[in-house]
């Protein structure tokens, strides 16, 4: 497979249709990802936060990262996939 083939099946892949469930991961970790970046956000406003506070947003980060990596396989229904031609 040389680069183009490779990116011309990634764009596909993004505009196919999504599967329910992977729509429910992605907008999951769309929220996860705002609210771990809502802590840095008030320290820079001048908000002191409690040091559990800080750990367990330590602790969403590692998270958001693992559904991430599951969203990056760039799923699509069979149908999409046929019918756009994706492997």
């Amino acid at each position: 497979m040389n680069l183009g083939t490779f990116l011309n099946e990634i764009i596909l892949r993004l505009f196919a249709k999504t599967p329910s469930f992977f729509k429910w991961v992605r907008n999951a970790s769309i929220f996860l990802t705002i609210l771990m970046g809502l802590p840095a956000f008030l320290q820079e406003a001048g908000v002191i936060l409690p040091d559990a506070w800080i750990a367990i947003s330590n602790k969403v980060v590692g998270y958001a990262g693992i559904v991430a990596a599951f969203i990056a396989q760039l799923t699509a229904t069979q149908e999409a996939k046929e019918e756009k031609g994706i492997q």
